[in-house]
């Protein structure tokens, strides 16, 4: 059953009928168009029975050597599937998704090919249609390990998916990386999008994959049961989460932050009527002030940049003091001017909770203000802050939309303030698909709770692919440790960036939680793995599966590349030395005595840049084999 063809003007390979006296065929494109097998086919076989095989079966003296298949030119000794079994089957399996996929049955290798074949004519079918072939294909995943089929299936999935990125990719230089532009250096993380790299294994899993083709067919999933099918997609995702959040309910899918920000502005306007017992009341959100908030939708109205005024509503009169601070232990002047605005602000929110003109609903907070600074609050003033809402029955909604997912060491930042816990949270960017979810804790009155129908009802409750892939995100999180990573590389990363503001004698400023972390920019730093936002801090957001060898790796490059701070700086300072000991013996008016002492300090001092010079330039000789081996 050996395979011919001859080549077209083009140079391609045009099917033909197969040997003289059989009627297995197939046409121009490939397809086979007849599954009897030719006379001396089974003549062959019935040969290689004599000779002490079975069918489709030869003897060991008789087997090829490994690899000794050859693309066109089967043999009629050579080992033939058997469909049945389930080693065999999955290879079988294979073949025919990947003739189902529109690839030239004859480009197949033997003895998959004829097993194929075989397969179709055994199932009834005379020609190798897409019929025929599903027939066949689900014949043989029958017999299999589900397990075993979406390995096998992702596979396939993940080959096409690498041959395509390398049909867009590829260049002349497509090995050539831009300095500062690999996942490593990428602290910036794109807004905080992204929790893992883009190469991660995560995204590689075959299952994960599979599933992943299985619900990109524009599948929308509803947070109202019964109206659409809610897609196992929601529900892996769903899994997932309460195995990281096991005290909180998922209540409702937005398309992103700022429409999940948007949405608490109706929680708290129903939250807040039924605490005041009131319908027709109209109770606003309390805000902090430096808060994000969003880019757009009410969600843009408490930010802090003034995106706010493109949002008719005016929500100033809801807006508190910060009452943050970029150090998570502030000491002296700024612990002071913190305290000062904490009491404030509580003092605020009492008088806002019995206001009854513009009363408030909810008090809305980001753990940490990442946007703004990176900035936190004191853990003192986040407990006085929940028993005054407790107090007023005041439902606290924490923004985690950019913490969340264990960026900061913790699956919610919020998690970091020892006895502090919200009722509800906002989540997104990182975890891929965006909401709110509930919060369980003690002592919760029913102006703290959802009800039904607070967020609404919508037909568009996220989308089946985002799901999966933050279900697959939380998978990996939770399954790589990568919260007690992020916590133990967080702080590592910390120390060494209060080394490069020593190094560059600027004040030591910077501070984090976990793999959130800022600090104050260095002037004429070329570092490119992250950026600050106007005049504030420069914010870092390194990937969760970030290493100390990373760490190392960056920092000492931040080191390296700032030639005009370090090296320049010590040799400029090694001539103005060598010039110093060149004119002092030849200036007048110096008293002897005087010379001498400065001839000693110049010449001692000499030798200590000189030493530096030489251990920096070992030093970052060493750094650059490294980072670019």
């Amino acid at each position: 059953m050996a395979l011919q063809g001859t080549k077209n003007g083009g140079g391609r390979v045009l099917p033909k009928p197969l040997v003289q006296g059989g009627d297995v065929e197939v046409n121009q494109t490939g397809a086979v168009t007849s599954t009897k097998v030719n006379d001396k086919a089974a003549d062959d076989d019935k040969q290689a029975v004599a000779e002490g095989g079975s069918f489709g079966q030869v003897a060991d003296a008789k087997r090829p050597s490994a690899g000794g298949a050859v693309l066109g030119a089967q043999k009629p000794w050579q080992t033939r599937l058997d469909p049945m079994k389930k080693s065999d089957a999955l290879v079988v399996a294979q073949a025919v998704l990947a003739v189902m996929s529109g690839v030239p049955a004859d480009v197949l290798t033997e003895p998959t090919r004829s097993a194929v074949l075989d397969m179709v004519k055994d199932d009834g079918g005379k020609a190798a249609d897409a019929a025929a072939m599903k027939r066949v294909y689900q014949r043989c995943m029958a017999s299999l390990d589900p397990e075993a089929v979406t390995e096998a299936l992702g596979k396939l999935a993940l080959a096409a998916n690498d041959a395509a990125h390398a049909v867009v990719t590829a260049t002349p230089h497509q090995d050539e990386v831009p300095e500062g532009k690999t996942e490593k250096r990428d602290w910036h993380r794109t807004w905080g999008l992204r929790l893992l790299p883009d190469d991660d294994p995560a995204f590689r899993d075959p299952a994960y994959l599979v599933a992943l083709n299985q619900e990109s067919q524009g599948i929308r999933a509803t947070t109202y049961e019964g109206r659409t099918s809610v897609t196992s997609a929601r529900e892996q995702f769903a899994n997932e989460w309460q195995k990281l959040a096991p005290n909180t309910k998922l209540l409702a899918f937005t398309d992103s932050g700022s429409d999940s920000v948007s949405l608490c502005f109706q929680l708290a306007l129903a939250l807040g009527r039924r605490r005041l017992g009131d319908a027709g009341a109209k109770p606003g959100l309390a805000f902090f002030s430096g808060s994000y908030g969003g880019g757009r939708g009410l969600a843009s109205s408490m930010n802090f940049a003034g995106w706010g005024r493109y949002v008719s509503e005016d929500k100033e009169e809801f807006k508190l003091p910060a009452a943050t601070s970029t150090s998570r232990n502030p000491t002296g002047d700024e612990l002071k001017r913190v305290q000062k605005e904490e009491a404030d602000a509580l003092m605020l929110i009492e008088l806002m909770a019995t206001d009854t003109k513009s009363p408030i609903g909810a008090i809305f907070l980001e753990p940490v203000q990442g946007a703004n600074s990176v900035q936190f609050y004191r853990t003192e003033f986040l407990l006085e802050l929940r028993k005054l809402a407790d107090k007023h029955g005041l439902p606290i909604i924490a923004d985690e939309v950019l913490t969340g997912g264990g960026r900061t060491g913790k699956f919610f930042a919020f998690e970091n303030y020892p006895g502090f816990a919200p009722d509800f949270v906002v989540f997104g960017k990182g975890l891929q698909t965006s909401g709110i979810a509930a919060v369980a804790r003690e002592g919760q009155l029913s102006s703290q709770q959802p009800h039904e129908f607070d967020l609404g009802v919508t037909t568009a409750g996220g989308d089946a692919v985002r799901f999966l892939k933050g279900a697959q995100v939380m998978k990996r999180i939770r399954e790589g440790g990568l919260l007690e990573q992020s916590a133990d590389v967080g702080a590592y990363l910390l120390e060494r960036l209060k080394e490069v503001q020593q190094f560059h004698n600027v004040p030591v400023d910077a501070s984090g939680m976990g793999l959130l972390l800022g600090m104050s920019k260095v002037d004429g730093s070329k570092s490119q793995v992250s950026e600050a936002w106007g005049n504030l801090r420069t914010r870092y957001l390194p990937p969760l599966t970030l290493t100390r060898d990373d760490v190392d790796l960056v920092i000492r490059d931040l080191l390296r590349e700032l030639p005009s701070e370090v090296l320049a700086d010590l040799k400029a300072r090694r001539e103005l030395l060598q010039k110093d000991l060149l004119e002092l013996p030849t200036v007048k008016d110096i008293p002897d005595g005087l010379r001498k002492v400065l001839l000693e300090s110049s010449t001692k001092r000499l030798a200590e840049v000189e030493a530096a010079i030489v251990d920096r330039e070992a030093e970052l000789a060493a750094v650059r084999a490294k980072v670019k081996p």
